[in-house]
């Protein structure tokens, strides 16, 4: 039997070491009122609490607090990492941004226009150039988000930082992406390896993932980049789009497996790797010569498909080493579920708060009300034989954090606030 009370009692304690009292009852109070609630928005968590007064009065309280000069945000943060920290040995460290998309606000601060990953003009969005250039875009946010994904299949949410480019104090994607990592690389382990998509594909980011010393993976747009590869007289040769799967061909076999539902498959795809630089650039943006640093270029391919085009520095010797590096970017889709388990579980784009402070605490303790089940579950899937008790169609699915929330919410329900933050 799973005892939330007593496992949320002990994580509120954990988060919230170094607050003061009133800080830490309003900490226990959100926490509490978004996984009884399922929502962010301040009105349901007040509902879910159910004080004895009306409930303008308790909202207006919420929103005092959540504005407080006193509330140490940057404590808070660092508390969830730490308690997080114990559960990230052999994890991947998977980074994507998302949006809150915002149509109908108006009063909200510092709202941009952001492309709205949920809609598109064309039933083929997503997947060509064409569709991409026909996405809706509506005023709202960026996330960047950043998940410990194990490969057992367990999550640990580590950063959601919202970004706006009307918000004064914004430089650039790059800036927010090196503020995050440089906080993360405190408590992520040393030989974790970070994993983006193709999104991340910039000069800027290569450089700054140079700077950091970290293990990374990227899936580059194949399309738009120049690769440098040593030809078999010891020259560089430059190779760009079908050149890319041609001088690197995937003739490796390599089985993944790969879930489809609730059940998982093991396919066959292939493999290919070399040892590459990238296009070097002046100061000024103009192509010439090559990178500085080696990379590793790793190429997926399943069937006849275009193969999928990964780069790393990681060093590859055989092909384990370049078996990891395609394992390491398959685990890259834990952050995309857990993005949408967000936005569905805790309604994260029908949050409504006018100030950017109060905004950017409200989306941190969201994340935390996510890690408290995500660190209940562990590492060795605590939650999923009690997840069989909730009420749903068919067996439950390997990411079983819909059920968990449900699961938490009632067990949370029945106990009380005041003796499940006792």
């Amino acid at each position: 039997m799973v005892r939330f009370g007593r496992k949320f009692a002990r994580f509120v304690t954990s988060v919230t070491r170094g607050l003061q009292k009133p800080q830490r009852k309003f900490i226990s109070d959100v926490l509490y009122g978004m996984l009884v609630g399922r929502s962010v928005v301040l009105a349901d968590i007040a509902r879910a609490l159910r004080e004895p007064c009306r409930l303008i009065h308790t909202e207006k309280r919420l929103s005092r607090m959540l504005g407080s000069p006193r509330l140490d945000a940057g404590l808070l943060q660092r508390n969830y990492l730490r308690r997080a920290r114990t559960e990230l040995k052999g994890c991947v460290i998977a980074v994507d941004g998302s949006d809150i998309s915002k149509p109908h606000a108006r009063k909200m601060p510092f709202l941009a226009h952001v492309r709205d990953g949920s809609k598109s003009r064309g039933p083929s969005f997503g997947r060509t150039p064409e569709a991409e250039k026909m996405a809706i875009t509506n005023p709202g946010y960026t996330l960047l988000q950043a998940e410990a994904v194990g490969l057992a299949g367990h999550h640990i949410p580590l950063w959601m930082g919202i970004v706006s480019s009307a918000d004064p104090a914004f430089q650039s994607e790059a800036g927010e992406l090196r503020e995050m990592m440089v906080r993360l690389t405190r408590y992520v382990p040393a030989e974790a390896i970070w994993v983006f998509d193709r999104g991340y594909d910039s000069n800027r980011i290569f450089a700054l993932l140079d700077v950091a010393t970290v293990r990374f993976v990227v899936r580059i747009k194949a399309q738009s980049r120049y690769i440098f590869v040593l030809d078999e007289h010891g020259e560089f040769k430059k190779l760009k789009e079908e050149g890319i799967a041609a001088g690197i061909p995937p003739i490796h076999p390599f089985k993944v497996e790969r879930w489809r539902g609730r059940r998982a498959d093991r396919t066959d795809l292939r493999l290919g790797w070399a040892k590459v630089k990238l296009q070097g650039y002046t100061p000024s943006g103009s192509a010439k010569g090559y990178s500085e640093n080696w990379y590793t270029l790793v190429t997926v391919q399943r069937g006849t498909m275009t193969p999928m085009v990964l780069l790393s520095n990681i060093k590859v010797e055989s092909q384990q080493d370049a078996e990891v590096i395609a394992t390491a970017y398959f685990h890259r889709w834990g952050v995309e579920e857990s993005t949408r388990f967000e936005k569905q579980g805790f309604g994260l784009e029908a949050v409504r708060v006018l100030t950017w402070e109060r905004l950017q605490r409200l989306l941190l303790l969201a994340m935390m009300a996510y890690g408290f089940l995500a660190v209940a579950n562990g590492t060795t899937d605590a939650l999923r034989p009690a997840c069989a008790s909730v009420p749903a169609f068919g067996p439950t699915p390997r990411y079983h954090f819909y059920r968990a929330g449900e699961l938490a919410a009632t067990h949370l329900r029945r106990r009380g606030r005041l003796r499940a933050a006792a």
